[in-house]
């Protein structure tokens, strides 16, 4: 099995083995070969509702977001997508800016970034 295989079967057995109420991925997208993120996002999604498991995971891969975005086309589940930037004048402050479906997919159409 490929690397993809097995990093989307990791992600799935910590999800019906340890039943968590909330997974935490750091870099969800490692190991993923870009023009399968849709179809692991649409078997993640799946199971993410099936287990009533909530997702946090990082990226910074702009491709893994719009695939996530793409997935959840039919807009059943619930995706918030959110960036966190440091204020110019003030370094020590965090800013969080929260992108809802129709905000990421705007943003995707028009070209905006949003990481």
């Amino acid at each position: 099995m490929g690397q993809a295989f097995v990093r989307a079967l990791h992600i799935y057995c910590e999800i019906f083995a340890l039943q968590p109420d909330i997974l935490l991925v750091d870099e969800i997208e490692n190991g993923l070969y870009y023009g399968g993120l849709k179809d692991f996002w649409k078997g993640l999604i799946a199971v993410l509702e099936d287990q009533n498991v909530q997702l946090f995971a990082t990226t910074h891969s702009r491709e893994c977001m719009e695939a996530a975005c793409e997935a959840n086309k039919d807009g059943k589940t619930t995706l918030r997508y959110l960036r966190l930037d440091r204020k110019a004048k003030d370094p020590d402050t965090i800013v969080g800016t929260v992108f809802d479906d129709s905000t990421m997919a705007s943003a995707i159409k028009f070209g905006e970034e949003m990481r």
